[in-house]
């Protein structure tokens, strides 16, 4: 009996023996498993670093990208300034060349005189003015032709000491010109210019036949 009672214990203890030789086995499984677990993270966190520092590089890059463009626009704009003064420059010397080498213009005509009524006279100036061109004139014994030059058109008035007026429509290009014959016109008669200026519309007609339109 005793024996088997020592067998018995014998037994209990190799088990016990077995059992904690597993536990031991299996703490040596988790602290391996830990470990692994440990360098997994310390490989993800590697990762994580490298795409932290790949992200910078692409963000320096871009950055170094973004300066290189803002050099070219930089070195864009200073030759195109730099164009721009040989441009002027090029453009003053040949004014100045052309200015200084050219001919000059022929000088203005002498003061033109329609008629001695001093009212005609003023009107004509102001007319020249209205249009806002240039006018040459060309005078014979018997009629005295205008020429007005404006933006093109020319307009070619033939009268025998015609009292002159115009208006000018500038959105529609619209152009009146009426021209009346009289042979002496008072100088200081008011009466007689307003009543002229009732008369416009009639003597339309007949003015027509002394008045020459090119447009």
């Amino acid at each position: 009996m005793l024996l088997l009672l020592l067998l018995l214990l014998l037994l209990l203890l190799l088990l016990q023996l077995l059992l904690l030789l597993l536990l031991l086995l299996l703490l040596l499984l988790l602290l391996l498993l830990l470990l692994l677990l440990l360098l997994l993270l310390l490989l993800l966190l590697l990762l994580l670093l490298l795409l932290l520092l790949l992200l910078l590089l692409l963000l320096l890059l871009l950055l170094l990208l973004l300066l290189l463009l803002l050099l070219l626009l930089l070195l864009l704009l200073l030759l195109l300034l730099l164009l721009l003064l040989l441009l002027l420059l090029l453009l003053h010397h040949h004014h100045h060349y052309t200015t200084t080498t050219t001919t000059p213009p022929p000088p203005p005509p002498p003061p033109f005189t329609v008629t001695k009524n001093v009212f005609t006279q003023w009107l004509l100036l102001q007319l020249i003015d209205h249009i806002g061109g240039h006018a040459c004139f060309t005078i014979s014994p018997c009629y005295v032709r205008i020429y007005f030059f404006n933006g093109g058109r020319i307009i070619c008035v033939s009268f025998m000491h015609l009292f002159f007026k115009c208006f000018n429509d500038f959105y529609g290009f619209i152009f009146k010109f009426v021209c009346f014959f009289f042979f002496s016109l008072p100088e200081h008669n008011v009466l007689m210019v307003s009543f002229c200026d009732r008369l416009l519309c009639l003597v339309c007609r007949a003015a027509s036949t002394f008045t020459l339109l090119t447009l």
